[in-house]
């Protein structure tokens, strides 16, 4: 009996299986797709006031990117400034007419200030104060928010420090 012989041969009926179950896993990637290219589009021209000051609106699969420079989201240590607030807020403000999202905030530093503890300290206490201010200044609901601090020699676009807000559509997460 040869190793051929013992493994079960796949019938007509389970490779039809299989490939509905693959273009069905293929159309759902594309509808992904599709959805974070529309919510780019609305939010880019939601945030076209902003493009001026280096924002930036990036599609990913079915969620979107928005890179905020820290001089539009201006920072104290690990802290957002009074200013650095309003400005989120008004950043979540126009992105909210989009319909309801969900929202990973992402704090990217370069290199730390002197006073802070460590880049990785800073970075992680930047993207909880960032969501803390969306849940507690821009009301938007903690079950909504997903916070993370990274340490990179650069951050993405070679920006420097820079705070990601990666949202997606609220049906899309569920």
């Amino acid at each position: 009996l040869s190793l051929h012989d013992a493994l079960p041969i796949s019938t007509e009926a389970d490779r039809q299986k299989l490939r509905e179950r693959q273009s069905l896993v293929a159309s759902r990637e594309q509808a992904g797709k599709d959805r974070g290219s529309k919510l780019r589009e609305v939010l880019a021209g939601r945030l076209a006031g902003f493009t001026k000051s280096h924002l930036s609106v990036v599609a990913r699969n079915d969620a979107v990117a928005v890179m905020i420079p820290s001089r539009i989201v201006r920072m104290q240590g690990a802290e957002l400034t009074d200013a650095g607030r309003h400005a989120l807020c008004a950043i979540v403000k126009m992105m909210s007419a989009a319909g309801p999202l969900t929202y990973r905030v992402a704090a990217y530093v370069a290199h730390a200030d002197a006073s802070a503890a460590g880049p990785r300290e800073q970075a992680a206490s930047r993207a909880t104060n960032a969501a803390k201010a969306l849940e507690e200044k821009c009301t938007v609901p903690d079950t909504r928010i997903l916070a993370a601090g990274f340490v990179l020699p650069g951050s993405p676009g070679g920006m420097g420090d820079v705070l990601e807000l990666d949202v997606a559509s609220l049906d899309a997460s569920q």
